[in-house]
Order: C-alpha cells, then sequence, then structure tokens
C-alpha cells in the first residue's frame, strides 16, 4: 500500500513537472506569436517607402506621412520649430531621410519606424540642403548669417562650416543649394554676384571651394539640368540669368529683356524672380515661368538662346514637367488663380487641360513613373493625389497647412 502511495506522489509530481514545462512551452510560444503580430502590425502601419509622401506641415511643424496609394494618413512626425520652406533629401540607402527648416535646424527621420533621430544646428536661419551622390554628406544653405555647414551623414554631427565672408566683405545668403556629380555642390551667394561650386578631397570629407562670376547682383534660385550640364541661376529685379557649364567652367550672361511680350511688361518688370527649381526641362528645352507675364519663356537647352514662348492665363509659378516628358503642369499666383493649374502638350505648345484643384497649391509633384500627380493645397488642408493620364483626384488626404512634398525616389536622382 505505501509502495502504491509513492508511486503515485511520484506520478503527481512527474505531472506537474511535465505541465510546468508545457506552460513554459505554451509562454514560450505565445510571446512568439505576439511579436510576429506586433511586427505584421506595424508593417501594415508603414508600409514600404516607396509607397510613401513626406508632405510639410508648415504651421503645424510637422512632417505628414501619406501613403499615396491607399490615401491613409500614416503618421504625422513633429520636428516643431519654423517650417516655412522646409524641404527634405533621401539617403541611398533609404535609411534616412533629412529636413532642413527655415530655423536653420537639419533634423533627421528614420525612415525604419518613421521616428525624429536627431537635430543638429546648422544656422540662425536657413533655406534649403542638398545630400552628396554617396549619401556621405548634407549641406545645408546659410540665409543667416549666411554660408554653408557640411554634416557627416554617418555621425550626424558637423564636418565642416563653410563661411561666405571673405577679403573683409560681409557674409552673404546662400540659396539654389543643389548636388552635382563626384560628390559636389553648388549654391548661389545671394548678396554677392558670385557661384560657388564645393569640391570633395578624393581622399576625404574636406571640401574646397570654387568661385565663379554671376551675370549680375543678387543670384537667387537656381537649377542643375537634368544631364548636370548646367547651373542656372536668376537674379533679383533683373532680366539677365547666369548659365555656369559644368563640363568647363565658364559661365554665360543670358540677357531675357528682349523677349518680353509687350513695352509695357519691360517697364513693369517683377521685383523677384520666379521660383527657379521649378523651371521645366524637357528634351532640347528649357521652360521658364516668367513671373507678372502670363507666359513661360523657352530657352535651347544647347545654346541657352531664347526660343520662343508660350502664353497662360495667369502669372505662373511652378512649371514642371511630367515623367513622360510631353506635358507640362503649371501652376499660378494670385487670389484667382492660385489654384488652378494649366496643362501644356509640348508637342504643339498649347494648354490641352484647365484643372482647379484646391485653393494656394504649394507645390506639386509625380510618381517617377508619372502614373499620379500630388497638389498640396495649403488653404483647403489636404493633400490631392490625381490620376494624371484621367485628371480624376483619387484622394484627398486631409493635412494641416501643407507644403513641400517629398517622395524617396529623391535619392536616385541629380540636383535635388
Amino acid at each position: 500500500m505505501n509502495r502504491t502511495l509513492e508511486s503515485d506522489v511520484q506520478a503527481q509530481k512527474s505531472f506537474i513537472r511535465t505541465a510546468r514545462r508545457m506552460a513554459r512551452r505554451f509562454s514560450l510560444l505565445a510571446a512568439v506569436a505576439f511579436f510576429f503580430a506586433l511586427n505584421a502590425r506595424c508593417t501594415e502601419s508603414y508600409p514600404g517607402p516607396g509607397s510613401l509622401l513626406f508632405v510639410v506641415e508648415r504651421e503645424a511643424g510637422n512632417v505628414a506621412v501619406v501613403n499615396y496609394r491607399t490615401g491613409e494618413l500614416v503618421k504625422r512626425i513633429n520636428i516643431g520649430g519654423n517650417m516655412r520652406h522646409a524641404s527634405m533629401v533621401f539617403d541611398q540607402a533609404l535609411e534616412y531621410g533629412y529636413i532642413a527648416a527655415r530655423d536653420g535646424k537639419l533634423h533627421r527621420i528614420r525612415m525604419k519606424d518613421l521616428s525624429h533621430a536627431g537635430t543638429v544646428d546648422c544656422a540662425e536661419n536657413a533655406i534649403g540642403l542638398a545630400i552628396s551622390s554617396d549619401s556621405r554628406v548634407v549641406a545645408v544653405a546659410g540665409y543667416k548669417p549666411g554660408g554653408i555647414t557640411l554634416i557627416d551623414t554617418e555621425s550626424f554631427t558637423v564636418l565642416q562650416q563653410i563661411p561666405t565672408l571673405r577679403d573683409g566683405e560681409k557674409e552673404s545668403r546662400v540659396t539654389g543649394l543643389v548636388d552635382a556629380p563626384d560628390n559636389a555642390f553648388l549654391g548661389a551667394l545671394m548678396d554677392r554676384s558670385q557661384i560657388w561650386k564645393l569640391v570633395r578631397d578624393p581622399e576625404g570629407l574636406k571640401y574646397t571651394v570654387e568661385s565663379f562670376p554671376a551675370a549680375s547682383s543678387a543670384p537667387f534660385d537656381a537649377l542643375i539640368t537634368p544631364d548636370a550640364r548646367y547651373y542656372i541661376t536668376g537674379h533679383f529685379n533683373s532680366r539677365e540669368i547666369t548659365a555656369l557649364d559644368l563640363r568647363n567652367g565658364k559661365t554665360k550672361n543670358i540677357l531675357l529683356s528682349d523677349t518680353l511680350s509687350s513695352g509695357t511688361a519691360q517697364q513693369n518688370r517683377p521685383v523677384k524672380m520666379p521660383h527657379m527649381e521649378a523651371w521645366a526641362v524637357s528634351e532640347d528645352t528649357i521652360y521658364l515661368p516668367a513671373a507678372d507675364e502670363n507666359e513661360l519663356k523657352m530657352l535651347d537647352r544647347s545654346t541657352l538662346r531664347f526660343k520662343g514662348r508660350i502664353a497662360l492665363s495667369g502669372s505662373p509659378v511652378y512649371a514642371m514637367v511630367h515623367p513622360g516628358g510631353r506635358y507640362l503642369w503649371v501652376s499660378f499666383a494670385g487670389e484667382s488663380e492660385d489654384g488652378h493649374i494649366e496643362i501644356v502638350d509640348l508637342e504643339t505648345a498649347k494648354i490641352v487641360q484647365s484643372i482647379d484643384a484646391g485653393k494656394r497649391i504649394y507645390h506639386m509633384g509625380f510618381t517617377p513613373r508619372g502614373d499620379m500627380a500630388f497638389i498640396s493645397s495649403n488653404l483647403t488642408n489636404e493633400l490631392i493625389v490625381m490620376d494624371a493620364k484621367s485628371y480624376r483626384i483619387l484622394h484627398r488626404v486631409p493635412v494641416e497647412s501643407p507644403s513641400g512634398i517629398f517622395g524617396v525616389w529623391r535619392a536616385f536622382q541629380t540636383g535635388l
């Protein structure tokens, strides 16, 4: 009897040990299942970066992350500070996005979890940034006091500060900052008649400056042609533009006064050049939005000579070429026109479509293959996603005071 009782006790202990082992295993399985479920939810919340748009909410100090395929507002990333004219670039590994804010701070966004991953002070006031070809360096254009700040993307610290204070002259504001081949940067010195090219030492990350004369005073915004042949900058209160040929280092002054549509327009020339990063280049032609002249001017891409004009209904601001190269989308300034878009067929130089989309359009963009168009409508607080062929609105995404629109494909384009 005692032997039987002892046997029963041993059996009970064995059962308890087995039950405990099974409970631990099930707990582990439950934990693993929970982890994968949580990870699946995270994946669902944060789709692949190619499906995302990063939209600056300029008054709220946020970056809104939008899945443009579904029209879903995925997340808001609070940046804080002055986000007016804030712009964004991405490294080629798509690990980080970088945002230069108007208050002179450079912010970093971790793409994996869409989190704010650090801030570096670059200036009192900044306007624009660019990232090097190899994604090792971000350059920030100083608007006050001036100069250019270079950031090492690996350590996210200041690598070099290049002042524009030289030969006893005052600091100059820098605008029109773009990247160029061989990890170079280009910028316009607004308070001096100069264009700067920052050239990197092939053996390290240190930059030196090459200076080129500009056609007139106050060089302002600029662009680099898609083939990286010309860096072109305009000037405040001037009919001249400057083109720097990056193949031979020579600058060319282009006078546009003889291309005006009338003598009246010449007498009342605009005091400010249009936003020149919104100039458009397609095939053999450069299209310039002419402020207060209700037209686009056309320059030959190889000779930079004037070759014609396209009449518009209002004063153009942005002129953006659809990726297919045939159509040009134009937005306008002015109370009655700032929600209007005209689409120009570049083969015929005729307007083929007029669209009213939102109010106070601050930026436009396209998917790389051109199936969708994006429009930030500032006064109606929405990002408009449109079918670029049928012009049908696919989504109206609520976004607070939107301005700049940025997709990760910018990581693979020169001059952004």
